[in-house]
């Protein structure tokens, strides 16, 4: 698997570099990203940006060629990201399936939970991918990278009557009615990243007795 991965998900910064990839070039809409799935059924499926990445990226980093990973990183943070926003969009904002307003009640029955909404709990696997690596200087400049994207979690838990996160928020953080208003999983992740972030810079072996 680690010998084929890359070869397999990553779509090229450069077209010049398609011809060592496993890429369908005429498909591609986004580079500088991991594909979301490999030999989709589904046209263009395998191309999409999602924050799905983020989750390998955490739990098998070795897999990663860790200059990609960082770009794919960078990406994420600025094409499904907005800073004073608590989730992260489901799918690519210029993708022809992103619908980023999750509205269960309307004609189309919510079929695009997936396909746009704000989720909150990917977060959590997007800044313990970021620790991994973005490669700080400092401990004080990963605190500064992980907490900018944390106020706005703070500020919800300050006001929120559950003193908890939602499920997932409409485009550009708007409140989703049709959410769940406060869920574990949207807390738990966040919670992780911190612990990560608590430790970061240490010995990893002293990291794993920890644990």
């Amino acid at each position: 698997m680690k010998n084929s991965f890359e070869r397999c998900f990553w779509v090229p910064s450069d077209k010049a570099d398609d011809q060592d990839h496993d890429i369908i070039t005429k498909t591609v809409h986004r580079r500088g990203i991991y594909k979301d799935v490999y030999g989709s059924t589904t046209a263009g499926a395998d191309y999409q940006l999602r924050p799905n990445i983020c989750i390998a990226m955490s739990y098998a980093p070795e897999l990663f060629n860790p200059a990609h990973a960082k770009t794919c990183l960078d990406n994420v943070a600025h094409i499904l990201m907005e800073e004073g926003c608590m989730g992260i969009k489901t799918l690519d904002p210029k993708d022809r399936r992103y619908n980023g307003d999750y509205i269960n009640s309307d004609n189309t029955h919510g079929w695009n939970y997936h396909q746009g909404p704000e989720w909150v709990w990917p977060v959590g696997f997007f800044l313990k991918a970021q620790l991994l690596f973005c490669d700080f200087e400092s401990k004080v400049e990963a605190k500064h990278a992980t907490m900018k994207w944390l106020l706005p979690h703070k500020e919800h838990i300050m006001k929120d009557c559950w003193q908890g996160l939602p499920e997932l928020t409409n485009s550009h953080g708007a409140h989703c009615p049709d959410s769940c208003p406060t869920q574990a999983w949207s807390i738990s992740t966040l919670v992780d990243a911190l612990r990560d972030l608590h430790y970061y810079g240490e010995d990893e072996t002293d990291v794993l007795v920890r644990k």
